[in-house]
């Protein structure tokens, strides 16, 4: 989130979310809470597909990104989303071709 401590995140690929079943769900972490013991701030991201599995694959990427895989989505070609994490901005890609933000975002 910018703020020069590596945050965490977690994935919940069976998360359900507005009556779709395992859209999944993205948790992030603020390092610089986890790191002092302050309040746990998480930040909330959602899969836009039913069955999705979106969480299911996680990797760090540069500049405060991070790539969150959906292997189910898109009837099972699957996706993966760059989420950047210092203005809450994803952009989604499914094979081969780029998309606008199609998950949903929430600050916790």
């Amino acid at each position: 989130d910018g703020d020069g401590v590596d945050d965490g995140g977690r994935g919940a690929p069976l998360e359900n979310h507005k009556a779709k079943d395992m859209v999944g769900k993205l948790f992030v972490f603020s390092g610089k809470a986890l790191a002092s013991g302050g309040a746990l701030h998480a930040q909330a991201f959602h899969g836009a597909d039913a069955h999705g599995g979106f969480g299911s694959a996680l990797a760090q990427g540069p500049d405060d990104a991070i790539w969150v895989g959906a292997p189910r989505a898109r009837s099972d070609h699957g996706s993966s989303q760059r989420i950047d994490l210092r203005h809450g901005e994803h952009m989604a890609f499914t094979a081969g071709a780029q998309s606008a933000q199609t998950g949903e975002h929430d600050a916790h």
